[in-house]
């Protein structure tokens, strides 16, 4: 069996096999230069993929998270204390991050919201063992109010202000 050559058109491809992190910077020095023909553009098309699915799923995962707590707090305990208000703030504020960066996301969000909230009413009910009809099945916060609200540096930052009744 003969090995094929290692040409500069599958160097990179066999890189990216071996050691992705050298790959990068290869790619990122094939960018730079200019070099557009020698790059492995099957995985640098791949990888950019990844990217914006990488986005998306930080966004469900804060999202989902951000919905649970809101739902625990409205609904079964309403003190809460430093380190759930910080858990709070922290989810509100990793999406506001990722839609600053990338605000065509926010239609992404909007798109998943009631999804996640069918999740977070799941999620809240294991982790407060009360029943599912606890937490209406309607979500009593928007996608716009759980990111606008609470960061208008003129107004004290208030959690019942991310509810919309």
């Amino acid at each position: 069996m003969t090995s094929q050559p290692i040409t500069k058109d599958n160097h990179l491809k066999n890189l990216y096999e071996k050691d992705y992190y050298q790959w990068i910077h290869a790619t990122i020095n094939l960018l730079k230069e200019g070099k557009l023909e020698q790059l492995d553009r099957e995985n640098l098309i791949e990888e950019i993929g990844d990217i914006a699915f990488k986005e998306e799923e930080t966004i469900d995962i804060n999202l989902r998270a951000l919905l649970t707590e809101l739902l625990k707090y409205k609904y079964y305990q309403s003190d809460l204390s430093g380190m759930e208000l910080s858990k709070i703030y922290d989810y509100q504020n990793n999406i506001i991050d990722i839609i600053d960066f990338s605000p065509s996301l926010m239609e992404y969000l909007e798109e998943i919201f009631e999804e996640n909230y069918q999740l977070a009413r799941e999620f809240a009910t294991i982790e407060t063992d009360l029943p599912l009809d606890t937490f209406p099945i309607i979500a009593p916060m928007s996608a716009t109010t759980i990111l606008t609200e609470n960061h208008n540096p003129n107004k004290p930052w208030n959690i019942e202000d991310l509810f919309i009744y």
